[in-house]
């Protein structure tokens, strides 16, 4: 069953956070220049997923849409962030990278699909796949889309509307190979960052959602060396 999980990955999140400012030692942001951190999840709106995706692709009675994602010559097994990635956000505030070259670079209401098949596009994959799962105004039909078959079957429950002050500070690839990846996301949210690990499967010419419920089981970073090695740092004024 899917049921716990699907209603509100990022709320979950944001209780670890809380939780994790209980504990003995956490690892705290103070406020930084720009060219070193990630913005603030409470910074100006982040654009439309539109600013990236196309909305005019063809997509199959399934939900999925056809992907043609062509990955940049030697970039097969990068899995450096896009040079051109920028910020999204879900119906609830939770902020978000996205990339025209790397995915998603399809729209399908308010998820987005179509990813490089690399390791970068993996990791934009998953994190957009598990911001869909939490976002309050995406239907069933959308989120469904971004499942793998093993879990296309499994129950949804609505997400419930719920304020989420976070944003994804960077990614690791744990694990990756053509057909599988797993990478584990760090999210800050008040300074404190939480990392919850999220496996994609390569079916149909796309990444596709393929946790367990123990992977997304969220845990507090404590140590300054155990970032993330992929961050996302802010651009811009």
């Amino acid at each position: 069953m899917l049921r716990s999980r699907r209603t509100s990955v990022l709320f979950i999140l944001g209780v670890a956070v809380l939780g994790g400012l209980l504990a003995v030692k956490v690892l705290f942001f103070p406020q930084t220049p720009r060219e070193s951190a990630a913005p603030s999840a409470s910074a100006s709106a982040a654009p439309s997923l539109s600013a990236v995706a196309s909305s005019s692709a063809s997509v199959g009675a399934d939900g999925r849409a056809v992907c043609d994602v062509k990955v940049p010559a030697g970039k097969e097994f990068s899995a450096e962030v896009p040079d051109d990635y920028t910020w999204a956000a879900t119906s609830d505030g939770a902020r978000y990278p996205v990339s025209a070259s790397y995915g998603p670079t399809v729209q399908v209401g308010h998820t987005g699909q179509c990813f490089a098949h690399n390791p970068t596009g993996a990791a934009m994959a998953a994190i957009a796949a598990l911001h869909a799962q939490s976002d309050s105004q995406a239907p069933d039909s959308e989120r469904r889309a971004l499942l793998s078959k093993h879990l296309a079957g499994e129950p949804l429950d609505a997400p419930q509307p719920k304020k989420a002050d976070t944003q994804v500070f960077g990614y690791e690839i744990q694990g990756y190979s053509p057909d599988r990846a797993t990478v584990k996301i760090d999210i800050l949210s008040q300074k404190v960052v939480a990392r919850v690990a999220v496996r994609v499967v390569w079916e149909d010419g796309d990444w596709r959602f393929d946790s367990n419920e123990s992977e997304l089981t969220p845990q507090i970073v404590t140590e300054k060396g155990d970032l993330a090695r992929q961050i996302f740092k802010s651009k811009g004024a």
